[in-house]
């Protein structure tokens, strides 16, 4: 029988660290929507503060949520295998990357409906 160890107190300070950034602006109702969520990120302005949420979906999907209201602000598909990853671009808020288990690096602008 093999018995879990402690995360160390620094790996939890990260977490609550990462966790204290978002907050809960309401509670979503239940939907029919069968897709979960795989991974997700917030863009990060010049002044710090986060904008955008971005949530990438089992059935191939990016959306982008507002950060202090969770509403949808777009959504994009058409991405061609299952998503492995999503990141903001360190160097723009608006750079979005979303990677593929097919080896596909999709990088999209959230000013634009779609891009």
């Amino acid at each position: 029988m093999s018995s879990l160890s402690e995360p160390s107190s620094s790996a939890m300070e990260s977490m609550q660290e990462q966790f204290a950034n978002f907050w809960v602006a309401k509670r979503s109702t239940l939907t029919t929507d069968s897709a979960y969520l795989l991974n997700i990120d917030l863009s990060v302005s010049e002044k710090g503060k986060s904008q955008i949420l971005a949530i990438s979906c089992s059935d191939k999907s990016v959306k982008l949520y507002n950060r202090d209201t969770l509403t949808l602000i777009r959504e994009y598909t058409g991405i061609p295998g299952l998503l492995s990853g999503i990141r903001f671009a360190h160097t723009s808020e608006n750079l979005l990357y979303s990677a593929c288990t097919d080896g596909t690096v999709k990088c999209w602008d959230t000013r634009l409906p779609s891009s």
